[in-house]
């Protein structure tokens, strides 16, 4: 979990060091939208920026962290999937812990192919599923939830 410095601190911080920070803030787990925004006003008073409401740190063409990056000489690293690649692993990991609890072995998460378009939510903590984006249990062919559930876990 991301520990943001005390905002006060976020003044004191070189150009460069608040850069790496909104990076890494990016790849971690706990996303928060308070911190998003302190990174944003640090980042854009740095720069002179004006900020709308609406404004995103990582992913508009003209967020903070981007003109930020262009004025370090960056390329700003594709951290959308970099942070997939994180998502991913993070509910493997959960899948197969759900499996073990519930004395299946570990299997593959499929992506669900030409198989029909569904949607449902999940029993276990009631977050809504879609099999265009999020990945199926190779053994119960149910779609898994972020909290690791698949069918393999229904009435057990």
């Amino acid at each position: 979990m991301f520990k943001l410095p005390p905002v006060e601190t976020l003044d004191g911080l070189d150009t460069s060091s608040l850069y790496n920070l909104a990076v890494a803030y990016q790849l971690d787990d706990g996303y928060s939208e308070t911190v998003e925004r302190a990174l944003s006003e640090a980042i854009a008073a740095r720069l002179g920026l004006k900020l709308s409401h609406e404004t995103d740190l990582y992913r508009a063409s003209d967020s903070p962290l981007r003109v930020l990056a262009a004025s370090l000489g960056h390329e700003l690293p594709d951290l959308r999937a970099a942070w997939a690649q994180k998502q991913l692993a993070a509910v493997k990991r959960r899948h197969e812990n759900f499996l073990r609890d519930h004395g299946k072995s570990p299997s593959e998460l499929i992506n669900s192919g030409r198989r029909m378009h569904r949607t449902t939510h999940c029993y276990k903590c009631k977050t809504n599923l879609d099999n265009s984006i999020n990945l199926e249990c190779s053994q119960c062919h149910w779609i898994v939830c972020h909290c690791g559930a698949c069918g393999c876990g229904w009435h057990s």
